[in-house]
Parts: C-alpha cells; sequence; structure tokens
C-alpha cells in the first residue's frame, strides 16, 4: 500500500542516518517525494565524499513514486537550504510532511501526519503538526492537543501556513519583535529567552526554524501536538551543527504507537501542557541549550575563517 501525503527529505552530508531515516520513508512508499540536498562545503574533501554517498543513498527508490531532486552544487548552509528547500516543496503541493537526515519517524507518525493535514486543512489557526512531543503523559482524554511550541523535528504543514513565513527578519525592529513575544508569553524569563534567540538570528546565527516560529506566533497561530512522541532525533552528537550533546535526554527519544481516536473539541492552546513543557525544555535547560547555540556559532566561523561555510 502506497502513501499519498507527499514527503520532502532534507539531507546534507551524513550518509549513516540518512540511510536510517529513507529506510523508514521506504517502507511507507510515498506516492510523491521531494528530496532536497545541500553541497559539500567549499574546500571539505569529506563533505564531497559523504555528500555523494548520501545522494546515491537517496536514489534507492524501488516503488513507484513520483520523485523530484533538488541538489545544491555548492553548499549554502542550514539557513538557506532549508528554508529554500521547503519553498520549492510548497511550490508543487498543498500539504506535507518535512523529515531531516536526522530524524527518525515511525509509522504512526504518518499516520497521524496525514490524518491531520487532511482534518485541519482549512483552519487557519493551525499552522503545523509537530511529530516530536516532550510530554510525560497525556494531560487529558484526547490523542493530541493545540500547543505554541514548535517541534521540527519531523512536522508537516500546509502552503497556506508557510506562504506566511519569510526567512529573512530584517524589516523586522527588535521593537516589533519584542511586542510579538511578550503577546505570545506571560512569562519575563521565556520572553527574554526568544528574545536572546532573535538577537542570535540578527547576528548570523545560521538557522531557519526560529523564523518560522516568529510567523506563527505574529499570526497568532498554534501547532498540533502528539501526546506520545513519534520522533527520535538519532543526530546528536559532535558532528550535528546545533545538536552537538550526545548525552542529551532529547537525544534518540522513546517512539509510541498512536491510534487515534479522539479529538479536542476546540482549537485552543492547551495551557497546562504548554507550562509543563515551558519548564521542562524552555526555561530549566536554557543556559545548557544557549551554550550549544553558541559552540555552534563558533564551529562556523572557524569553518568561516578556513574558506568553508558551514
Amino acid at each position: 500500500m502506497s502513501y499519498n501525503t507527499p514527503v520532502l527529505f532534507l539531507v546534507f552530508n551524513r550518509p549513516e542516518q540518512t540511510a536510517i531515516v529513507f529506510a523508514e520513508i521506504r517502507k511507507q512508499k510515498p506516492t510523491q517525494l521531494y528530496i532536497a540536498a545541500d553541497g559539500p562545503r567549499a574546500g571539505n574533501e569529506t563533505d564531497k565524499l559523504r555528500c555523494a554517498e548520501v545522494r546515491e543513498i537517496v536514489k534507492l527508490i524501488d516503488w513507484e513514486c513520483t520523485v523530484e531532486l533538488r541538489f545544491n552544487e555548492h553548499n549554502v548552509g542550514t539557513k538557506y537550504a532549508v528554508s529554500t528547500a521547503i519553498n520549492w516543496f510548497f511550490e508543487h503541493v498543498e500539504s506535507g510532511i518535512i523529515l531531516e537526515d536526522d530524524c527518525l519517524p515511525n509509522e504512526s507518525f504518518f499516520e497521524f501526519s496525514a490524518e491531520m493535514l487532511e482534518r485541519y486543512q482549512s483552519n487557519a489557526k493551525v499552522m503545523m503538526i509537530n511529530g516530536c512531543s516532550f510530554q510525560p503523559k497525556p494531560l487529558d482524554t484526547n490523542d493530541y492537543y493545540f500547543s505554541k511550541y514548535v517541534h521540527v523535528w519531523g512536522w508537516a504543514t500546509w502552503r497556506r501556513a508557510w506562504d506566511l513565513y519569510h526567512i529573512e527578519l530584517t524589516g523586522i525592529s527588535s521593537e516589533q519583535f519584542e511586542h510579538v513575544v511578550s503577546s505570545t508569553f506571560s512569562q519575563k524569563r521565556e520572553r527574554q529567552r526568544w528574545i536572546q534567540n532573535f538577537h542570535l538570528i540578527q547576528n548570523g546565527f545560521d538557522t531557519w526554524d526560529y523564523q518560522w516560529m516568529f510567523w506563527i506566533w505574529k499570526n497568532k497561530g498554534l501547532s498540533i501536538t502528539p501526546w506520545h512522541n513519534l520522533i527520535s532525533n538519532i543526530g546528536f552528537g559532535k558532528d550535528a551543527t546545533h545538536t552537538l550533546d550526545e548525552n542529551s535526554g532529547q537525544s534518540k527519544m522513546a517512539q509510541h504507537h498512536l491510534k487515534i481516536s479522539s479529538h479536542p473539541h476546540s482549537v485552543f492552546e492547551h495551557k497546562k501542557a504548554d507550562a509543563l513543557e515551558r519548564y521542562q525544555i524552555i526555561i530549566s535547560p536554557s543556559r545548557e541549550f544557549r551554550w550549544q547555540q553558541i559552540k555552534g556559532i563558533i564551529r562556523r566561523l572557524i569553518r568561516n575563517g578556513n574558506g568553508a561555510k558551514a
């Protein structure tokens, strides 16, 4: 049986992780598969070999489907490689799944995404579907809830939502950003955390997802989040761009099977669930997480100094 929801697979230079995630995609046999690969960094011979190996892995398609490839000849970095690939994806499809090479899904993720994309396709308030969940247990009898938090380790969305996204925030002043953050978050420490992240972007932090969060918050959007986690990030470690700590509790989280039987009656933020995530994930580990971000920036600057883009 084939899977009819379009899938975008984002890859770079990690053949081991790519092969593992691609094997899960192959099990679903998507009828529409889009594959985008960033190019090797200038002067990096290891990249050349690994990028070539990755591209051979993702060409091993042994089921009937429409395949579109977008392989960059040169490296453009995480920020532009991911954002332009998603732009390209939604030039062709109305909705779909986005998976990076280190985000390992299970079968439930594909089923959950397909059902949620169909169920909420016309609800502008719902802007994305998270596959990743940090909740220790359900707080109600439904199978998922609505959150203001964004998790991009395996996710799905619609063209209508992505059309609100712009990678550059150069036209957004610090005052405008702070207004959006203050309108979204009531806790001072959390507001400070997101404002600091905005300054990281202004200072050249090589990412695309903080911008996505901003546009969701600016448009009062919500994310669908399953109570049980459906994604394992298998990319933590020294070869990662940002997730460097392989001993992190967020590395290789356990996955769960999900059979949807109960839906929320209305689309409103689950404040208790978000409060729990705020203190366990957003605020408490902020110092450690910020250090990981700083190390990522330092690594990028070193690579640029050696003539290679991060």
